[in-house]
């Protein structure tokens, strides 16, 4: 009775923990940035996202470099 229920284990358990093999899903993985195209990348999102804020909040030019200067003295903390 016993080796039947280990083989019925086996045979439930096994194709399950197979499927959480990672990178295993069939689908073809994007190839990573190079470093060049992460910075790129970095740097067209924080330039859009200066300009949501700026229209967001309705800055005018001095405070959007106000807002830029505080920013940029922060970043080295984050």
């Amino acid at each position: 009775m016993m080796p039947r229920c280990a083989w019925l284990l086996v045979v439930v358990l096994v194709p399950g923990l197979a499927a959480q093999v990672p990178g295993d899903s069939g689908a073809a993985q994007p190839a990573a940035p190079n470093a060049a195209e992460a910075r790129e990348l970095r740097a067209e999102v924080r330039e859009r996202w200066k300009a949501h804020v700026r229209a967001t909040l309705g800055l005018n030019d001095d405070q959007a470099a106000h807002l830029a200067a505080t920013e940029q003295r922060f970043e080295a903390q984050r």
